[in-house]
């Protein structure tokens, strides 16, 4: 009698919290991953940034990714797990490289721009060709073998082809697939000694919390349909509760606003209005 499969624990490592937290907390760890991701890597040299980027969970989307450097040449990773596919989910790639760039230093000359790598895990397959990692770089449309190297590279690696994946690779694939069920491989098991201990750390524990409780406000807003005048509403709450996150992690006003303009470029008035209301304060 074949065996009933257990049902999957949403604390897994697909969790965007347990995710960071497993990658963040052992460097040799992080180090491992993303070798086996990308072997091209000097992976020895591997150090995380002191700030990285963290993005807020939102109406549309929710994400938590953070930057490491990789080697004697500086080359930026940027690793980000997602659960679930956003709207624009190939232009996310090109919007993190953007935020990288943005935030090196300004006059920085174009031979000194460090390399980009952009690493976006998947619990599904966003490509729909089944692969477990897909890569992708410029090229000529003239001719496509002929790549151009401006530094930066797309990686994507999901839940799928885990028969075709390498070897090195499989345990990662098998983690997105959110299977329960362990295998016997030493990478494997001690991630998931990380998630484990991740799972009991009250920090860790408490912004899983504070995420479930955004997303559900969000959803439940979402959800409601109705008049101009109950739209506006729940996009007003969702804009002030999005300011009210950034001013938690310590934004300037000044940056508060900048990211609300880029997640919501339509409603510069409103943002405004909120920003210079009473009850919101900032950094």
């Amino acid at each position: 009698m074949r065996k009933k499969r257990k049902n999957k624990d949403k604390l897994d490592f697909t969790n965007d919290r347990i995710f960071k937290y497993v990658l963040s907390s052992d460097i040799d760890l992080c180090r491992e991953f993303i070798r086996r991701i990308d072997p091209e890597i000097n992976t020895e040299g591997i150090r995380y940034i002191e700030k990285g980027h963290e993005a807020i969970a939102g109406a549309e989307q929710k994400m938590v990714s953070f930057d490491v450097y990789a080697g004697n040449k500086v080359i930026i990773i940027n690793l980000e797990m997602f659960n679930y596919k956003p709207l624009q989910f190939i232009k996310t790639a090109r919007h993190n490289a953007a935020m990288i760039d943005s935030d090196l230093k300004k006059g920085l000359k174009a031979a000194d721009l460090p390399d980009i790598v952009v690493i976006l895990l998947c619990s599904f397959d966003p490509i729909g060709q089944g692969r477990p990692i897909y890569r992708y770089s410029m090229h000529l449309d003239e001719d496509p073998d002929f790549k151009l190297d401006e530094g930066r590279k797309i990686v994507i690696v999901t839940n799928k082809g885990y028969k075709n994946a390498s070897e090195e690779l499989k345990p990662i694939i098998y983690l997105l697939t959110r299977n329960p069920e362990p295998i016997d491989d030493p990478f494997y098991q001690k991630i998931q000694k990380a998630v484990k201990e991740a799972k009991t750390n009250p920090e860790v524990r408490k912004d899983i919390m504070m995420q479930e409780a955004r997303e559900q406000y969000f959803f439940e807003k979402g959800e409601k349909k109705g008049e101009k005048k109950g739209r506006m509403k729940t996009l007003e709450e969702a804009i002030r509760k999005t300011a009210e996150i950034l001013g938690e992690l310590k934004l300037s006003a000044n940056e508060i606003q900048s990211k609300l303009l880029e997640k919501y470029p339509d409603n510069a008035g409103l943002i405004n209005k909120i920003l210079a209301s009473d009850d919101f304060t900032a950094a």
